[in-house]
């Protein structure tokens, strides 16, 4: 079976998910074995009093349909512009991962990118952060 990645924000770490970098605003990508996985971890999020929240590149995830989007978890896509944390300034980087155009200016850790094609695992491997929550 293959692993499924949503960004989220449970108020709580995850027990059966990874977190696959620190948290920004408390939103959080992270990878789980499966859709039951994710769902154990937002009910005990929800269990312990905090508003669990999930996102895709398409939008706000609700986790009661999260069958419907199974497709997109496996293998999220950014089309379109997206804010990215960067871990530095290596935008050709970005370039060689499918961004289009980058927009930085002096004093922001992000670029505001437009993209086709990209795929989030490929950027999180290497430490860009697409901000899929906002």
């Amino acid at each position: 079976m293959c692993p499924i990645y949503v960004a989220a924000r449970l108020g709580r770490a995850p027990v059966e998910c990874r977190t696959l970098h620190e948290p920004v605003d408390g939103w959080a990508w992270i990878e789980c074995s499966d859709a039951g996985a994710l769902l154990r971890d937002v009910a005990r999020a929800v269990a312990e009093g905090f508003d669990a929240s999930l996102s895709l590149p398409s939008g706000p995830l609700d986790p009661l349909r999260v069958d419907e989007f199974a497709r997109e978890m496996a293998d999220p896509i950014l089309n379109g512009v997206f804010v990215i944390l960067c871990p530095g300034r290596d935008f050709a980087e970005l370039v060689r991962l499918g961004a289009r155009r980058i927009e930085w200016r002096q004093g922001w850790r992000y670029v505001r990118a437009q993209f086709r094609g990209a795929r989030v695992v490929e950027l999180l491997r290497r430490k860009f952060i697409p901000v899929v929550w906002v």
